[in-house]
C-alpha cells in the first residue's frame, strides 16, 4: 500500500520531501496553502494533520498523512480523488484533474464510497 499511495501522490505531482516510509508528508511550502488544503481533504472525509513552522523547517509546512495494510484498495482510490480535489481546489493552477484518471488506475480497483471517515494520519 505504501508503494500504491507514493505512486498516487507523484502522480498529483506532490513533493513527499523523500520520505520512504509509511508516514508521508505532503509538503505545501506555506500555511496559506496547507490550510485550504487540509480543509479540502476534511470535507472529503479524510482526516489529515496539518504541521506548520515553527513545527517544520521555514518553506516546508506540509500536511502529515500515512497508510496502513489495512488500507484496502477501494479507500485508496478515495484518498486518490480526494487528494486531486484539494490539489485543484486548494493549489491554484495545478493540473490534477487530467491527472486523476492515472492515479486511480495505480490502486487497480473501482471505488467504493463509505460513510465513515478514513483516518489517513
Amino acid at each position: 500500500n505504501t508503494r500504491k499511495y507514493r505512486a498516487m501522490l507523484k502522480q498529483l505531482g506532490l513533493d513527499l520531501w523523500e520520505s520512504e516510509t509509511p508516514a508521508v508528508p505532503i509538503v505545501l511550502g506555506s500555511k496559506e496553502r496547507v490550510y485550504p488544503f487540509w480543509k479540502a481533504l476534511l470535507d472529503k472525509g479524510i482526516f489529515t494533520v496539518m504541521s506548520i513552522a515553527p513545527a517544520v523547517p521555514a518553506g516546508k509546512d506540509l500536511i502529515r498523512t500515512a497508510v496502513s495494510a489495512m488500507h484496502t484498495d477501494e479507500q485508496l482510490e478515495r484518498i486518490a480523488e480526494a487528494m486531486a480535489y484539494a490539489r485543484s481546489t486548494a493549489l491554484p493552477g495545478s493540473n490534477s484533474t487530467m491527472r486523476l484518471a492515472s492515479v486511480l488506475s495505480i490502486t487497480d480497483c473501482s471505488c467504493t464510497a463509505t460513510r465513515k471517515p478514513l483516518r489517513t494520519v
